[in-house]
């Protein structure tokens, strides 16, 4: 009984509450993970900058709390689980613009190579970018960052860059180069899904954000 109660207690200690976090539009990872460990002390939160990084470790630990792009989420979490959306103003989306350095010809689209953020699985990550364009697409080169995409079309590695409008500005503020945009379709701005009794563990806390959270993630609240 007493080797029982001592492997109780043990394991409540090891144990902490964890909440994983990837989202490739992340203004600044470093800041967001300080920012992240003074709000929640007593939580493990982890930041991936590569997608492949997230899978691995879910397979060795299921996080209470996943925050990240909808694509993602659907991949390892139940459509049943809890979720929170993040929301800018009234709006759950974002809208996404094609970036070229050549007037764009939309006959060209099904012949072209895209580039995108890397958002997730390979195949889920080109279902969005074609529900972005509308059709489908042959090609698609996927970067880890926004700024990779300006070389790659500089160096003709790919025919249109497809990236966040709120991104835009910075975007075409590293080239000399005249940038053409045409704005596409919108999708689901982050979501926080929760497993088990995640949503229990994190939820107020999560409502609580501070604004610089938030910001780092692109949004201004969650709902």
């Amino acid at each position: 009984m007493k080797l029982i109660v001592l492997i109780t207690l043990l394991f409540s200690v090891v144990k902490c509450d964890t909440i994983y976090i990837f989202y490739p539009f992340i203004s600044n990872t470093d800041s967001l993970q300080s920012l992240m460990k003074e709000e929640l002390p007593n939580s493990k939160v982890i930041i991936f900058g590569k997608y492949s990084k997230l899978k691995t470790q879910i397979k060795t630990e299921v996080p209470d709390a996943l925050i990240s792009t909808q694509i993602v989420v659907d991949e390892f979490f139940s459509t049943n689980d809890t979720t929170l959306k993040g929301k800018v103003d009234n709006a759950f989306t974002e809208s996404y613009s094609i970036i070229s350095l050549f007037p764009i010809d939309t006959l060209k689209f099904e012949t072209a190579i895209f580039g995108a953020v890397n958002q997730g699985d390979r195949s889920a990550n080109k279902k969005q970018i074609q529900y972005l364009l509308d059709l489908e697409i042959k090609k698609l080169k996927r970067v880890t960052k926004t700024d990779d995409l300006l070389s790659l079309l500089r160096f003709n590695i790919i025919d249109f860059a497809i990236i966040k409008d709120t991104q835009l500005k910075s975007f075409t503020s590293k080239t000399k180069q005249q940038i053409y945009t045409k704005q596409i379709n919108s999708v689901q701005l982050p979501i926080i899904t929760f497993a088990e009794n995640g949503k229990l563990l994190f939820t107020k806390k999560i409502y609580s954000f501070p604004k610089n959270i938030n910001h780092q993630l692109g949004i201004h609240s969650w709902e």
